[in-house]
């Protein structure tokens, strides 16, 4: 009886989806034109072109109506299995047994974008707002950083490590293309989160601050972006806090290039890969080819309408 009982609270705890599904989930709905949703018996009238709705979870579609003006369309959401019921895994698979026939196991699209003009009964995963003129403010992290530089006398140095900062804009001159002028710093801070670090000995370091003009194209949830860039990149060699030595600090000026390509896995958040090469030294006058790699995650707000 005991092992039973042990078992029926191994599952109860180990169902994650279960534990951590509400009844319902929100459904945000984003139109291009002010509209009418009805969903059930309900009417909801979209404000700012948004609406939402929260249908309960289920091995059914959902489907709501959107009205606007004469038109009326019919949209349908299917049913797919949420990441808390993936998430069991974690517990070696316990807690499927528990949430295998729960309707909470289920989840819909969290965000429903449609263009008000089209007639058809879909919808789509991205915002259909248009962006021509549109002005956006990037604030990024550099998280992940990997560089290579080529400090005057001391040969090639390589370095990876964690953080940074980018603040730019970004204007849509086009439909689906935007400019983007971004400031960026980038370190190799040794651990991936901020913390106290203890130098008992000498240490090298390498950091990085740039300008960049680029051009970037939109596709769907994905951004390519190219332009040019002009870096001031450090390298060094540090004593302990304790000695009284001095640092050994190089740094130059740099011009090159710049290359994008992000993923959009949320109404702001987007994650991507800079290339950053530069080919020309200002300070020596010499062609030396160094480079930043850097994981970025990034935040776009939108400035005007």
């Amino acid at each position: 009886m005991r092992i039973v009982a042990l078992a029926g609270i191994g599952l109860l705890l180990g169902s994650c989806a279960t534990m951590l599904n509400p009844h319902t989930k929100e459904v945000n709905i984003y139109t291009t034109k002010p509209s009418k949703i009805v969903f059930k018996k309900d009417t909801i009238y979209t404000a700012d072109n948004r609406a939402y709705i929260l249908p309960e979870r289920g091995k059914k579609p959902v489907a709501f109506q959107v009205i606007k003006n004469d038109s009326v369309r019919t949209i349908t959401l299917r049913a797919k299995n949420s990441l808390a019921f993936y998430a069991n895994i974690y517990n070696y698979g316990i807690g499927l047994i528990a949430d295998w026939k729960n309707p909470k196991r289920y989840t819909y699209s969290t965000r429903v974008f449609l263009d008000s003009d089209e007639k058809k009964d879909s919808y789509y995963r991205y915002n259909q707002l248009s962006k021509k003129n549109a002005l956006y403010l990037h604030l990024s992290i550099p998280y992940g950083n990997l560089m290579y530089f080529k400090p005057e006398d001391y040969g090639q140095q390589f370095s990876g490590g964690f953080f940074g900062l980018s603040v730019g804009l970004d204007y849509y001159h086009k439909e689906k293309q935007y400019f983007s002028i971004t400031a960026s710093a980038a370190t190799d801070y040794p651990v991936p989160f901020p913390a106290p670090v203890d130098d008992e000995g000498t240490s090298e370091s390498m950091s990085t601050f740039y300008v960049s003009f680029s051009n970037n194209h939109l596709i769907k949830h994905f951004t390519f972006g190219y332009g040019l860039s002009v870096a001031r990149n450090s390298w060094g060699i540090y004593p302990p806090y304790s000695s009284s030595d001095e640092a050994l600090v190089i740094r130059n000026s740099a011009g090159g290039f710049i290359f994008s390509m992000y993923a959009k896995p949320g109404p702001r958040l987007n994650i991507g890969i800079i290339y950053r090469p530069t080919f020309y030294q200002f300070d020596t006058r010499q062609v030396e080819y160094e480079h930043l790699f850097s994981l970025d995650l990034a935040w776009k707000i939108r400035l005007t309408h």
